[in-house]
Formats: C-alpha cells, structure tokens, sequence
C-alpha cells in the first residue's frame, strides 16, 4: 500500500517528521459533512490544500538523503459509502506514492469515519466546513493537519 519511505525519524525535525508521517502513513485523510449533509451532500471529490498550513507543492529533504515534493492528493467520497485517496509526487524527482488508501465511509452528524480496506490502517475520522474537509490527528506524538477542498 504505501511506497516505503524508508527515513531514521530520529534523524528529522518534528515538523518534517509529522508530515513525512502523514504522507507515509495515511492515517489523517478524514472529513465529515455539511447542514444537508448525510450521503447526497457529502459525496464528492476533494483535492490536497495544505500539509500543516503548508500549500502543495511542499518539497520536504527529511535527512535520509532523498529530497520528496508532494504535489497533490486527493480523497473521493462516493455516494456509496465508499471511498479513495492519494498523495502522490517525487522523490529525487521521480514520480514517487506517498499513500493510498480505500475503504468505506460511514456518516454521524458532522463527523465521517473511514474503515480502510487495509486492517493494518486504523480507522481514521474528521471535519467538513463548507466545502473544506480537515483532520487533525496526532501521530507518534506529533499534530499533523491536512486540508482538502472540494470541486
């Protein structure tokens, strides 16, 4: 599933090593749903904004001696309780997955609750405001944020 970045952690910086975490492991792509929300206002693609506050592209050089840009992601939430996601770009400049992941969706209020195909991928849950999905998860004990926007 994921490409195996393969970095020492102890060798990186916090910030670069929460989001080489959230790139790696995927566990933060989440969101929930609007005032009409439930399935019908929920559906729909959502494309990558910010990595921590951070617009893609977002060129990260952790200290294992490659140089990664990530360059887009995006989560597709299908009107069958089913959904997609990505982050993609380089390593070295060579086209590079950071994560992918599927599974199914389920809907409680605001909140969307992801059950990944993959049992090693705990489940994962979010936010949506508007036409922004957010997740905000601590992972090894460092905040990652990502940001998607709707089409």
């Amino acid at each position: 599933m994921f490409s195996g970045l393969n970095m020492r952690l102890d060798a990186i910086t916090p910030l670069t090593r929460s989001l080489m975490l959230a790139l790696a492991f995927g566990a933060t792509l989440a969101c929930s749903s609007n005032s009409d929300n439930e399935v019908g206002g929920t559906a729909g693609n959502y494309t990558l904004s910010r990595i921590n506050g951070f617009p893609p592209p977002l060129t990260v050089a952790p200290g294992d001696g490659h140089t990664y840009v990530v360059q887009s992601g995006s989560v597709t939430l299908d009107a069958n309780n089913t959904y997609s996601g990505s982050i993609d770009g380089t390593r070295d400049g060579v086209a590079f997955e950071f994560f992918r992941d599927a599974g199914g969706w389920t809907q409680s209020g605001s909140t969307i609750t992801f059950d990944s195909v993959d049992p090693a991928v705990p489940n994962y849950s979010g936010q949506l405001s508007g036409s922004t999905l957010t997740s905000s998860q601590v992972i090894q004990g460092f905040a990652v944020s990502l940001t998607f926007r709707r089409n």
